[in-house]
């Protein structure tokens, strides 16, 4: 019975020698298996050197590569590393609307408008918008720039148009030179003018110690009774590189 009761625990012995060495070659083999199957290496364990052509690992960062033709996500196991999806549309291209080609520039140099047709500045820079009738010499206070942009100042009272004191200064301009067209005195031209004045001395303009300084525009039809019909300048300056002075009169020069 010793004997019969060994040899039965040799057998079983072996026998489960047996399924140990047939479960070892299974496990081995799956495991072969896995390794050489496609699209079994987990997500996680993806790297740089291991992803294929779409996405290049730059410093944790993915960036597309140019050849690539689908979307590639990459997710990463580092807990500093944000997922990361990148995107690449070959199609995809900056474009720039033009809203704007020029800017809005300030009309002359920055001056404003003056609107008013009864009044002027007595310092600051303007253009004209429109005709000025002034029943009153006008007498700036302070520098004054006045472009007169095509339109007339006619003076309907008495004295001189305009008068330039001590410390003033009057830059005075007409861009709008080729402007309308004017008869006055029997004289014709185009663009803005100064007229209607009459006073002793300067019915156009009165320059006492003050600076006027005329690039543009047409002084005409004024009157003195004594010296200066368009222009008359006492210890002032006056510098004329552009307008014209004509058609005036005065009883001396």
């Amino acid at each position: 019975m010793r004997n019969t009761s060994q040899r039965q625990m040799s057998a079983t012995r072996g026998h489960k020698r047996g399924e140990t060495r047939l479960l070892a070659v299974l496990l081995a083999v799956v495991l072969i298996a896995s390794l050489m199957l496609p699209g079994v290496l987990a997500v996680e364990d993806v790297t740089g050197a291991d992803i294929a052509g779409d996405v290049t690992v730059v410093d944790n960062v993915t960036e597309p590569d140019e050849s690539a033709d689908e979307p590639e996500a990459v997710e990463s196991t580092d807990p500093d590393v944000e997922d990361v999806i990148q995107e690449y549309e070959p199609e995809e291209r900056l474009s720039v609307q033009d809203v704007d080609d020029e800017p809005d520039v300030p009309h002359r140099g920055g001056s404003a408008e003056w609107t008013s047709s009864n009044s002027l500045p007595t310092e600051g820079s303007y253009h004209l918008t429109t005709d000025v009738t002034i029943n009153s010499t006008w007498t700036p206070t302070g520098e004054v720039t006045l472009d007169l942009n095509g339109y007339g100042i006619t003076m309907t009272g008495s004295g001189s148009v305009i008068k330039v004191y001590s410390g003033v200064t009057l830059n005075l301009s007409d861009s709008g030179s080729t402007e309308g067209s004017h008869t006055i005195g029997g004289n014709s031209f185009t663009g803005g003018y100064i007229t209607g004045g009459n006073a002793s001395n300067g019915g156009g303009v009165y320059v006492s110690n003050g600076t006027l300084n005329m690039s543009g525009g047409t002084i005409i039809g004024n009157t003195a009774s004594n010296q200066g019909g368009g222009v008359y300048v006492i210890n002032g300056t006056l510098n004329m590189s552009g307008g014209t002075i004509i058609g005036n009169t005065a009883n001396y020069g």
